[in-house]
């Protein structure tokens, strides 16, 4: 088949959010409720707003679409080499969870530290927080292999066939971080059981961003795109950079459903949310992780990420 990457890259960007918003009405009438009912414990089954049941529709439409789009793209047989997993590519990936992890839940635990969080009545009994950890789990699998997939492998991965590292990974990094402020501002009685809901919903869909609020987790998220960019590039496949994404994810969860933010206490730190990533506090971590992926020797760069015009 002769890449298409432009065809592919329509069919990822274009497609999901049309099947996505056919479904999420459905999803938000008929399924989340059943959900709900099978597990009342999980507070995300539970009334979720409409614009995340849309979200979460597009990305499984778009998960489901990954894999033709990369066979249009040219890049199935890098992508097919990256996910490849080993033994030794395994040990990779429980070390790159870990580390990510604990390197941000070590953040919530300082913050909780100096009082900058206490736990939170959510937190009933240990069995409660090791269910909801299980079920972060999960998720954090979920968006781990997913965006790698989709951000490092499909968006960095076409770009690095056509351009330098650096210019890949800054474009791709800032790609990355631009869609974490795509929201939604849906008006007040916007309803989402009309089956056009999600059509409804996809003009007031506009960048969020607020320089004051979001600057930390914009520099936080661009940092973030670097370093994977960069882990992606050394070894040649996915698999550090879907554990360390899924530990990080996987911590803020977790630290996010355990404690609650003391705003009168290292707010400016800390950030203005419970997840300690949209905080000042998460830059130095993810910069070390950063520098440490810059100077670190270990792995080779698959020919597919390296060869380019």
């Amino acid at each position: 088949m002769k890449p298409r990457p432009l065809l592919a890259l329509l069919l990822l960007t274009v497609v999901p959010p049309l099947l996505g918003a056919l479904l999420a009405p459905h999803v938000y009438t008929h399924l989340i409720p059943a959900l709900h009912r099978a597990w009342p414990k999980f507070a995300p089954f539970n009334a979720p707003e409409f614009q995340r049941v849309m979200d979460r529709c597009v990305v499984a439409v778009s998960l489901l679409l990954l894999f033709p789009a990369f066979r249009l793209s040219g890049l199935a047989p890098q992508m097919r080499d990256a996910l490849k997993l080993s033994r030794k590519r395994g040990v990779a990936l429980a070390r790159a969870v870990a580390v990510g992890m604990v390197s941000m839940g070590g953040a919530y635990f300082l913050g909780w530290l100096f009082g900058g969080y206490r736990v939170s009545s959510s937190v009933r009994n240990w069995p409660d927080f090791f269910s909801h950890a299980g079920f972060f789990l999960a998720g954090s699998v979920f968006i781990g292999v997913f965006e790698e997939m989709f951000f490092r492998g499909f968006v960095f991965g076409a770009l690095r066939r056509r351009m330098g590292f650096w210019t890949a990974a800054v474009t791709a990094s800032l790609f990355f971080m631009s869609l974490h402020f795509l929201h939604p501002a849906l008006p007040p009685g916007f309803d989402g059981t009309r089956w056009s809901a999600g059509f409804a919903m996809m003009p007031l869909v506009i960048c969020s961003l607020d320089p004051e609020r979001d600057r930390a987790f914009a520099i936080t998220l661009f940092l973030m795109g670097l370093t994977l960019c960069r882990i992606y590039e050394r070894d040649g496949n996915l698999w550090r950079a879907i554990g360390l994404h899924g530990g990080w994810v996987w911590a803020m969860q977790l630290g996010a459903f355990a404690l609650d933010h003391n705003w009168a206490i290292m707010r400016g730190v800390l950030g203005p949310s419970d997840y300690v990533a949209q905080g000042p506090v998460a830059i130095p971590i993810i910069a070390a992780f950063l520098a440490w992926a810059l100077i670190e020797r270990r792995g080779r760069a698959s020919p597919d990420i390296v060869n380019h015009p």
